[in-house]
């Protein structure tokens, strides 16, 4: 079986630096900058993985990252293989739905999550199922 992704930490000697993270710099950072710039609401909505949007060094916008929490026995945890699939759901929910308002992704109500006002933060908005 062939590889079929690139990690970000994969090392990859190019003239910007050993690996992916030096790759892309602050490039990444400085495009997305630019989309966001003419925006009321500047913020950007964090879907990646920690790995990937580590990426993005320097970023000047809000990042808005959602959690998504499962009810486990008498617990409360992310588990990452649903919090992968919950985080693809709601990239579709954001552009189907043509969400532009930060406040707007509290209607998501995908694969069972539903918003938790309790466990959300300004930037941390959580769903639960």
């Amino acid at each position: 079986i062939q590889p079929y992704r690139l990690e970000m930490g994969t090392a990859l000697k190019t003239r910007r630096g050993k690996d992916l993270y030096k790759f892309w710099g602050g490039r990444i950072a400085a495009a997305t900058d630019r989309r966001v710039e003419d925006h009321a609401d500047r913020a950007v909505i964090n879907l990646a993985s920690n790995e990937y949007f580590r990426a993005i060094d320097g970023l000047n916008a809000e990042v808005i990252t959602p959690v998504f929490l499962e009810r486990r026995d008498d617990r409360v945890k992310i588990i990452s293989f649903f919090a992968k699939k919950a985080r693809g759901a709601m990239a579709r929910f954001i552009i189907t739905e043509r969400i532009e308002r930060r406040d707007d992704l509290q209607a998501f109500e995908l694969l069972g999550y539903r918003f938790d006002q309790a466990r959300s933060e300004a930037s941390r908005p959580a769903f639960i199922r």
